[in-house]
């Protein structure tokens, strides 16, 4: 990853459901065992208003209350005991978050329980239900595909019960879309603006872009022929409304800025130039790029520009016209919301859900509460008026299950669906969270990450530091997410880099047993610190990442990811093992990079990372992006097989010892264009200076094949380089430009490794990506272990979910069967 970190459309096919029911069972840190099925019907009951819920009842099963603030203050302190709160099934529609306490917390002995009705599922649900006549629109035709509805909100301020702005909605609780500009397809951004002098909107000196000048981070230039200057609903910074949005990608990144007729910087919008509001995060790897992509979103249809209001693709579609009047001075007291139904869908019949409030659940200090079977639904993510600059880890985006400081709170059987925001997050501050869970749920139809533990690494106070500097001892630790489903993220924001799970700044965490797949911009992540010494402190040791299944990573929509990254500087403890990863696809046009499996940041080091099975990769299986002080990190016995460009990355050179890769299997058909594992071209530095090769990239006791060259008689089967650019080291010239594999041993380097056939059952996808062995295989050579794969992934009965989610934006899948 090039970088300084910064912190600040396919369709479900069809519907799986699985079984919302207590099970297994919650261990609270250090204390006894609670089992699931043994949990009473309940001390209080709460009700949605349908079914007879009101918060002037005892809160008995025959009489129940209706919110659940307020049996929060009826459980509070245990009375006579009493500690476990059910919820029968249905909408619990939250007017602002649900706050916890540390009054509201329960005891070791006594945990507060709040659970589902068995059978039933209750949502917490921080959005409306649509009520109102729908009426027929019949001059929009969709192409004889759909039904054009529209209804009339009441947005006025002064009503109490006005709606607030909102970009998702979901209809059968399926997350639908706005129009864009294009159809499955992205623009192509142009060269980026330049100025002669400094501003706060032109402020990055001597970029790529701008040799001797000053790159402007508030305009776009936009591609030819994209030449609707001004979109409805669109008007001058700091006046009006900006509805009209453009999701700009970087590398692993995705800004969403609001379009401007002009801004206070003098840029105004014109066929060849977009002006934003506000500005992204400046420098040489954010913001506008030549040649990388954009999107248009939120055009009103039939616009010049926009989607036809005759065409086929606006069925399904849905836009908030916010300015029905002028809104010269804002947004009009009366919006008008248009849905292109499909064939058998009506608004007036089937639910139309909207997001309202942005957080649904705010615990602070909290201990000892469970919460099971429940699902928590639609908090509202709005694009700030100064539009959303990417960042790293998406860490200047809220979570809609806010824990601060919590400690042995569970989330067992639950689901987290249909949001806009970060699912969960578990932080500390000035006291520790500690034994924090999200077990047996499923996190899907997230508009940006999963799981968040801890935050990005912070030294001062203020608000540069909200929730106070850290320290090994008040960063939250001790947490476990195992058993999870999380899958179809980041549809509102792409960026992020490995955000199903992220851990931050947090130690001793287990994420194990995990599905993972159906992400932009990588799988898992742990820390947010890069180079050795670290450029803050890490405190992101101890952290055990094992057993997961992930896959179907950055579908072609992002750079610069994988299936897992680390970014944790010179910790220890770490490991990473016994993992499934395939299938990760980088952007695909030219300035794409970057699609590996797994990725160890600038400086990470001390990692363990033994029995992975990781295959089918856009660039390369594993990379290490050194240096910048990279040490000790040992690779073995893993499966790394099938990379588009490599099997091995390594990002440059310094006199460290980098890694021991050992009793690996590398297989690929493909490789470097040598037919070798290592990747060839920039930021691929394999030099060994003054020093032997093998005391700073150590290779050994390995197993190696090429389905499609022989690599024991392949002349330039491996290579070094000159340690200052990616051309090929003389000392190996003799045999051509590269290495024969007697040459590179002869440098020390695999000096007990061979060259066979590992004999895989089925190592393809046409038979079942088998990479079990054959009897008769070679492996005992390498004195590899055997493995079971098979094991990896969600293997409980876990919370209700769908079979997919509807894509955000336009992918580029990799072709299982043939390769790439």
């Amino acid at each position: 990853m090039r970088r300084a970190l910064i912190f600040f459309w396919i369709a479900a096919s069809g519907w799986a459901w699985g079984q919302a029911q207590l099970r297994g069972s919650i261990k609270l840190v250090g204390h006894s065992t609670i089992t699931a099925t043994s949990l009473p019907t309940g001390d209080f009951f709460l009700a949605p208003a349908q079914s007879g819920g009101d918060d002037r009842n005892p809160c008995t099963q025959a009489l129940p209350c209706l919110t659940p603030q307020h049996v929060s203050a009826l459980v509070r302190g245990l009375p006579q005991g009493k500690h476990v709160v059910t919820l029968r099934g249905g909408d619990y529609f939250l007017t602002a978050p649900w706050v916890l306490g540390a009054a509201d917390s329960g005891t070791t002995s006594l945990p507060i329980i709040y659970q589902n009705f068995p059978g039933e599922v209750p949502v917490i649900n921080g959005g409306l239900k649509l009520t109102g006549t729908w009426v027929v629109d019949n001059t929009v035709t969709c192409g004889g595909t759909c039904t054009a509805y529209s209804i009339d909100l009441d947005a006025n301020p002064s009503d109490p019960s006005h709606l607030e702005n909102f970009e998702a909605l979901f209809f059968r609780a399926e997350r639908r879309y706005r129009p864009t500009t294009t159809t499955g397809a992205y623009l192509t951004q142009q060269a980026p603006f330049c100025s002669a002098t400094q501003s706060a909107n032109c402020s990055a000196k001597n970029t790529p872009a701008c040799p001797g000048s000053f790159q402007c981070f508030d305009r776009l230039h936009r591609q030819s022929g994209d030449t609707n200057a001004r979109f409805h609903g669109v008007s001058s910074a700091g006046v009006g409304i900006h509805d009209v949005e453009f999701d700009v990608f970087a590398h692993w990144t995705m800004d969403k800025m609001r379009l401007a007729t002009a801004n206070s910087a003098g840029c105004t919008s014109q066929s060849d130039t977009a002006c934003f509001t506000g500005t992204t995060v400046a420098g040489s790897e954010f913001g506008p790029m030549q040649n990388h992509r954009y999107l248009i979103e939120n055009c009103q249809p039939g616009d010049t520009g926009c989607i036809s209001t005759s065409a086929k693709a606006l069925t399904g579609l849905w836009y908030l016209d916010r300015c029905t009047a002028g809104c010269a001075n804002g947004p009009d007291p009366t919006w008008t919301l248009h849905y292109y139904a499909a064939a058998g869908e009506n608004p007036n019949l089937d639910p139309v859900y909207i997001p309202q409030i942005s957080q649904l659940l705010q615990a602070s200090g909290v201990k000892n509460i469970v919460f099971q079977g429940i699902q928590f639904s639609y908090d509202n993510y709005v694009v700030p008026d100064a539009g959303q600059p990417a960042v790293s880890f998406a860490s200047n985006i809220p979570a809609a299950i806010s824990c601060m400081n919590c400690s042995n709170v569970v989330f067992d059987g639950d689901a987290f669906a249909h949001l806009g925001n970060w699912a969960v997050e578990f932080v500390g501050s000035s006291t520790p969270g500690i034994g924090n869970q999200v077990v047996n749920s499923a996190l899907y139809d997230l508009g940006t990450g999963a799981i968040r533990i801890g935050q990005t690494p912070c030294r001062g106070a203020g608000a540069t530091c909200p929730n106070g500097a850290d320290s090994d001892a008040n960063v939250s630790q001790f947490n476990t997410i195992s058993g999870n489903v999380m899958f179809g993220g980041q549809r509102m924001l792409a960026g992020g880099i490995g955000l199903a799970p992220w851990i931050g700044n947090s130690h001793h965490n287990t994420v194990q047993h995990n599905s993972i797949f159906d992400w932009y911009s990588g799988g898992i992540g742990v820390g947010a610190t890069l180079n050795n010494p670290p450029s803050a402190p890490s405190f992101s040791h101890d952290n055990n990442i094992a057993f997961n299944d992930i896959h179907d990573i950055g579908q072609g929509v992002t750079s610069d990811m994988g299936c897992f990254h680390a970014a944790t500087a010179n910790t220890n403890g770490n490991v990473f093992s016994n993992n499934t990863c395939h299938d990760v696809t980088q952007d695909p046009t030219g300035p794409g990079y970057g699609g590996q499996g797994i990725y160890l940041d600038q400086g990470s080091s001390n990692w363990r990372i033994t029995n992975n099975l990781v295959y089918r990769t856009t660039e390369s299986t594993i990379y290490l992006n050194n240096p910048s002080g990279m040490q000790n990190n040992i690779i073995s016995n893993n499966i790394l097989a099938f990379g588009a460009r490599a099997l091995f990355k390594k990002g440059g050179d310094e006199n460290l010892h980098a890694f021991t890769a050992s009793q690996n299997i590398f297989y690929f058909d493909k490789g470097n264009s040598h037919g070798g594992i290592q990747f060839e071209g920039l930021r691929s530095l394999w030099s060994c200076g003054q020093t032997a090769c093998a005391s700073i990239s150590n290779f050994n006791q390995n197993l190696y094949f090429n389905t499609a060259r022989n690599l024991a008689t392949n002349p330039d089967a491996f290579f070094t380089t000159d340690g200052n650019s990616t051309q090929f080291n003389p000392s190996c010239k003799g045999q051509g430009l590269g290495c024969s594999f007697a040459q590179w041993q002869a440098l020390g380097e695999d000096m007990l490794s061979v060259v066979q056939d590992p004999l895989f059952n089925g190592p393809s996808f046409a038979k079942g990506d088998d990479y079990t062995f054959q009897a008769g295989s070679p492996i005992a050579k390498i004195t590899f272990t055997p493995f079971d794969s098979s094991q990896n992934g969600a293997k409980s009965t876990i919370a209700q979910f769908p079979l997919s989610v509807p894509a955000a934006f336009p992918m580029r899948l990799l072709d299982k069967a043939t390769g790439f």
